[in-house]
């Protein structure tokens, strides 16, 4: 699944993207009310459910949370509201998505345009999930449809 490159980086960008797009599950069961300020949960990859080292974050913020997908300890993607110093000299104000490219890591960053889904912690959460393509179960295995943005 991954490349065994022996660069200085764990892993490529086409690495990071083919990971995107495949279906990923966590067990959405913490989601069933507000979603806690701070959590960590292992992230499983294709139908069979593999472990390979992915972990869905949640983290408290000035003014709201912060998600990220980690794969190996290494943040592949994030989305918060906080004012970003891009190494291109961008400066992005307001909801931006963090993008793991070589040679930046995660200090890339795109803007998200506002949406209504990012006004509360649970909006911020499902949107993030939805994004980055990982569907949610319950403790016996089943799909759990998450409804309501609170």
């Amino acid at each position: 699944m991954l490349q065994k490159d022996k660069s200085k980086y764990p892993f490529t960008e086409e690495d990071v993207n083919n990971i995107i797009r495949m279906d990923k599950y966590i067990d959405g069961t913490f989601l069933q009310d507000d979603p806690p300020n701070s959590f960590e949960d292992t992230v499983y990859v294709g139908s069979d459910r593999e472990d390979i080292g992915l972990v869905f974050s949640i983290r408290p913020e000035r003014r709201t949370i912060g998600v990220a997908l980690k794969l190996r300890n290494e943040r592949i993607r994030g989305i918060n509201n906080v004012t970003h110093h891009r190494p291109d000299c961008k400066i992005l104000k307001g909801w931006h998505e963090h993008i793991w490219k070589i040679p930046y890591r995660d200090k890339w960053a795109e803007s998200l345009i506002p949406r209504k889904e990012l006004s509360t912690p649970k909006g911020i959460v499902k949107f993030a999930l939805k994004r980055w393509n990982i569907k949610t179960f319950g403790v016996f295995g089943e799909q759990l449809e998450l409804r309501g943005n609170k």
